[in-house]
């Protein structure tokens, strides 16, 4: 998604460095600008920072997501392995997820949480 912004740009010397072209990604910035600890109390940021993931299901093309990952991480990858499940994983899904360092498995939710399930179980058994 690319916003226009209407109105006409100084060409100037001084502002040549500038773009007046706002996409998604700026946008997201912006929404996350700010210290984390307005969001979430410091403690929790510090754990979410030093924890694994397991995003089943959550399409990165959803804003709430992206301000979230944003908000704790920055634009760096997520310091511990982490992975996202979901079905049909399309190129915005899987560049995303790339450039957060965050493996993905392209499945059906219901048929990855039963496998968890039985492996769950399994390992419960004595």
């Amino acid at each position: 998604m690319i916003l226009k912004i209407h109105g006409g740009i100084d060409r100037g010397p001084g502002r040549e460095w500038e773009s007046f072209v706002v996409s998604e990604d700026d946008h997201i910035d912006h929404l996350a600008h700010g210290d984390i600890a307005v969001a979430l109390p410091v403690t929790l940021a510090a754990r979410l920072r030093r924890s694994h993931f397991l995003f089943l299901g959550y399409p990165l093309q959803e804003w709430s997501l992206r301000v979230f990952l944003h908000r704790v991480w920055g634009r760096e990858k997520v310091a511990y392995r982490s992975w996202a499940i979901a079905p049909a994983l399309d190129g915005i899904d899987k560049e995303l997820w790339r450039l957060r360092g965050i493996d993905m498995f392209d499945a059906p939710l219901d048929e990855y949480v039963a496998g968890l399930v039985r492996r769950l179980e399994a390992e419960a058994k004595p």
